[in-house]
C-alpha cells in the first residue's frame, strides 16, 4: 500500500479503494 504523509490524502486513497472493492463485489 502507498504510504502518504498527508492524512487527508491517505483518507481519500482509502475511500477510493473502498469504491473499487465495492465495484468488484457488485
Amino acid at each position: 500500500m502507498i504510504k502518504i504523509d498527508v492524512e487527508g490524502a491517505e483518507v481519500e486513497v482509502l475511500e477510493d479503494m473502498r469504491e473499487l472493492v465495492r465495484g468488484v463485489k457488485t
